[in-house]
């Protein structure tokens, strides 16, 4: 891939993000951590990469995947380290979805698994949940983000 097609994917996904009104993020566990590519891309979308605040107080749901029983530690730098400087607003509430490969086996039409139906539920709640807090913040995102533009890293 060349220097251009690399500025035009980087434009194309700041677009994207621009005209999003809410985020659902899938962190996979990547040897315990939130994986390197994602973590670029909150640094990239923060005020000063990024001309703006293309995420600025624009809801997000984070997801945890792990093929093992982890899946904890993405959620944890996601929400500690992952609002300040793009400006997201977190939901209250995640979704940790450990032992990947076992939860996609049983996705089925007639799954009666505790664990499946569990995992669903609060994946259904969690988008509900970022719907609601999107269409609440649209209206204010624009007076949010001028105050954000006077202290863009957290001061």
């Amino acid at each position: 891939m060349n220097h251009y097609q690399l500025m035009y994917e980087k434009v194309q996904l700041l677009n994207r993000l621009y005209d999003c009104d809410g985020l659902m993020i899938i962190a996979p566990e990547w040897g315990g951590m939130l994986p390197p590519v994602l973590h670029n891309a909150l640094l990239l979308s923060a005020f000063g990469s990024a001309s703006g605040f293309p995420l600025g107080h624009k809801p997000a749901f984070a997801i945890g995947v792990s093929a093992s029983g982890g899946g904890h530690n993405p959620i944890s730098i996601l929400k500690g380290y992952g609002a300040k400087n793009p400006h997201l607003v977190w939901l209250p509430f995640h979704l940790i979805i450990n032992n990947i490969n076992e939860f996609l086996s049983d996705i089925d039409e007639d799954s009666q698994n505790t664990r499946h139906l569990q995992l669903m539920s609060r994946l259904d709640s969690g988008a509900h949940a970022l719907s609601l807090y999107a269409k609440q913040l649209k209206p204010i995102r624009k007076q949010l983000i001028k105050l954000s533009e006077k202290h863009p890293f957290g001061q």
